[in-house]
């Protein structure tokens, strides 16, 4: 059983290894570690950023978005595979909110730096 505490070490660790498993193509192990790091550490955004490419490459659509829920999608990336889930499971009212949030951010960001 995983100790509430925070600790660096394990949660780095684990992140670390997650990341060597999926370069080599070992997602379902990528997965483990990657779950065993957001563990270790639940307020760090990175695992659970992985763990939503991961399933969402496994089709896991549903499960990619209970774990998009515990990161908001801040950025336009996150609101462009939230809206591609929604999608993918025939949630076009939500597909369509979180698309045109990306949008928003993406003419945003051209406004601040023309």
């Amino acid at each position: 059983m995983l100790n509430n505490r925070y600790n660096p070490d394990l949660y780095y660790n684990s992140l670390y290894d997650a990341k060597l498993k999926l370069r080599k193509g070992n997602k379902s192990e990528a997965l483990a570690s990657f779950q065993e790091a957001s563990a270790y550490n639940s307020k760090r955004s990175t695992p659970y950023y992985y763990i939503g490419q991961i399933l969402e490459e496994f089709g896991q659509y549903d499960m990619a978005l209970k774990k998009a829920v515990d990161v908001s999608p801040a950025n336009t990336d996150r609101a462009i595979k939230l809206g591609k889930c929604f999608y993918e499971l025939g949630n076009m009212k939500e597909s369509k909110k979180y698309l045109l949030n990306a949008s928003a951010m993406v003419q945003d960001s051209y406004d601040n730096h023309a």
